[in-house]
């Protein structure tokens, strides 16, 4: 089996106003690392969630997901999107070169990217591949982190995640 090669991007990382970034308050990379941690109880625990609930009501009542995403509230503290490789959803095969996709004379030398942020939500985690290389991305709400504690929170996460490779 090849070697894991894990890289880390900030992507995304929308500065706010010096108005909104407090510097004396501690940082809450690490207990919203911790939180969300807590928070993950979607894979045991399905149908205990207010998201899977609604998921699950959605199929039987399809207006009723459509009513409740119109409404502003929170649905999901933070939003993980693992897609694998997303040049496997182009609609068209294009040829490769060293690993790359070519289209006409342009090579796809790299892809990032993350999910939209909804209100309320205060992270959206974006994990896929490209080049058999293991992409990160994350974007942090502007009014709670800053550009560093965006980076330590993107640290802790790729820490975890090296260490259970280990």
């Amino acid at each position: 089996a090849p070697a894991v090669r894990v890289t880390s991007t900030s992507a995304s990382v929308v500065r706010a106003s010096p108005k909104s970034v407090s510097t004396t308050r501690p940082s809450p990379a690490i207990s919203t690392l911790a939180g969300l941690r807590s928070r993950c109880t979607v894979k045991h625990q399905r149908h205990r969630t207010h998201f899977m609930n609604l998921v699950v009501a959605s199929q039987s009542y399809p207006r009723l997901l459509k009513a409740a995403l119109r409404r502003n509230h929170c649905l999901a503290t933070a939003v993980l999107s693992n897609t694998g490789d997303p040049t496997k959803q182009f609609l068209i095969n294009l040829p490769r070169e060293n690993g790359m996709v070519r289209c006409g004379n342009l090579l796809l030398t790299d892809i990032s990217g993350v999910p939209p942020m909804r209100i309320n939500t205060r992270a959206t985690i974006s994990i896929f591949t490209y080049r058999r290389v293991l992409k990160i991305c994350l974007r942090c709400d502007p009014r709670l982190f800053n550009f560093e504690e965006t980076n330590q929170l993107l640290g802790h996460y790729v820490d975890q995640i090296t260490s259970a490779l280990d």
